[in-house]
């Protein structure tokens, strides 16, 4: 039979012990020494009345609550909340801070709640901050994150359908930032995806938030494409240049695409899988909104096309004197200085300028300005830009080209006048014979 025992402390350092007689058993219950600490032997419970800590666990508590265990256990816990109301009922934690001599006038403005949603205690950890400046609490319209039962984080959001959502009200609102601890600026940052030996990694410039800011596309450590500030998506390269090998480069700001490879098998493949014999569309042009023409192709052939409806037209003429045009045309033979070793038939571009203007584009000895750049940009081992790169302009030929397709009107004129021709002497010739 159990006994209670009331001694007096025999080391002085407490008024009175409540101790169990069984030695084998022994729990007791010191109050405040001098010290003003309050003990339980085997350190299950100490009330530290001097620094005003409570230690669960520890006789020297570290904090206003100090809760220890010694468990090897990955699940292990050292606090329970537990609300046995109906329906779907929550515990939680809140948070209320006050400023050094304020008087508390207001409710907690956080807090992190576990709600029961389903079946066996299943639900969500929902986190709620308040930010507006009353002396009301948090309410279930100030949740900002929600952990749902099947492992998915929704950020601005109560019902995410995947791993992680974030939900803005506008666009300012719906950003993530990922960047170095030194970077207040929100300059700039890293994301790496990564699986097993996979590895893809979207890099923003941290070096500057404002003008000449990248985006930055790295696939296992390599960059593979950029968008500038100004506007240009760049692959495989770091600046606008058809110059660069393997180069394709997209400038919306000038109208322009680079394409370039050292691959021969081609640089873009284009498949119509529409399952019939009829020429479909493949590439479509418009110039100001306003179509102008088409690559098409059928089941066995390719056309270029370019708008030639007779409601496009005006002012209707025939061709005169396409003969006269045609022996003002100078075709010739000869090689371009790029491959010496092929000859071909053709023309010069300005010699054809004034004769079928519409065939030639640009002018003659032209030449234009071009950035290039003179060193490249310093990198360092994260693929971060230490160095920005140092570009220039220098002069270049603009050269002329042809549509040699647009003779084909003139030719066809001065092959009428010449078949005209050629009837008129056959009927004198069979009149003459005839005589």
């Amino acid at each position: 039979m159990s006994k209670v025992a009331i001694t007096g402390n025999e080391n002085g350092s407490g008024i009175f012990t409540i101790a169990a007689p069984n030695s084998n058993t022994d729990r007791t219950i010191t109050l405040p020494d001098a010290g003003g600490t309050i003990l339980t032997s085997g350190s299950f419970v100490t009330v530290d009345e001097t620094n005003g800590r409570l230690g669960i666990g520890d006789n020297a508590p570290l904090d206003k609550v100090h809760i220890y265990e010694d468990v090897n256990s990955a699940t292990a816990t050292q606090l329970l909340l537990q609300n046995e109301g109906a329906g779907n009922h929550a515990a939680g934690i809140a948070f209320q801070v006050s400023s050094s001599g304020e008087t508390t006038g207001f409710a907690p403005k956080a807090g992190i709640v576990f709600e029961r949603q389903l079946a066996n205690g299943r639900g969500s950890l929902k986190f709620f901050n308040d930010i507006v400046d009353d002396a009301n609490g948090f309410s279930a319209t100030d949740e900002v994150m929600r952990i749902t039962s099947a492992g998915y984080v929704g950020i601005g959001t109560s019902s995410p359908l995947t791993n992680l959502v974030t939900v803005g009200t506008t666009m300012a609102t719906s950003q993530a930032f990922v960047g170095s601890v030194s970077d207040t600026s929100y300059s700039g940052g890293i994301i790496n995806l990564s699986n097993s030996s996979r590895s893809i990694g979207i890099t923003s410039d941290p070096t500057n938030a404002g003008a000449g800011s990248i985006l930055n596309f790295s696939v296992d450590g390599t960059e593979r494409m950029r968008l500038t500030s100004g506007g240009d998506l760049l692959l495989n390269t770091t600046t606008a240049s058809v110059q660069d090998a393997d180069a394709v480069g997209i400038v919306p700001t000038v109208g322009r695409i680079y394409l370039n490879t050292t691959d021969e098998s081609g640089l873009i493949f284009l498949n119509q899988s529409y399952n019939d014999t009829v020429a479909r569309y493949q590439i479509l042009f418009y110039r100001s909104e306003a179509f102008v023409g088409s690559i098409t192709s059928s089941s066995t052939s390719t056309a270029y096309n370019t708008t030639s409806d007779y409601r496009l037209k005006e002012n209707l003429n025939a061709i005169s004197n396409g003969i006269d045009r045609v022996k003002q045309l100078n075709p010739l033979r000869f090689n371009f200085i790029a491959n010496p070793e092929k000859t071909v038939d053709g023309f010069l571009a300005h010699e054809v300028d004034s004769i079928v203007p519409e065939a030639i584009t640009g002018a003659k000895d032209a030449t234009k300005e071009e950035e290039y750049e003179v060193t490249p940009a310093v990198l360092d081992d994260d693929g971060n830009v230490v160095t920005e790169a140092v570009m220039g302009t220098r002069t270049v030929p603009d050269y002329q080209g042809i549509d040699q397709s647009k003779l084909v009107p003139l030719l066809t004129a001065a092959l009428q006048e010449a078949i005209t021709k050629i009837e008129a002497l056959e009927a004198r010739v069979t009149a003459l014979e005839n005589a």
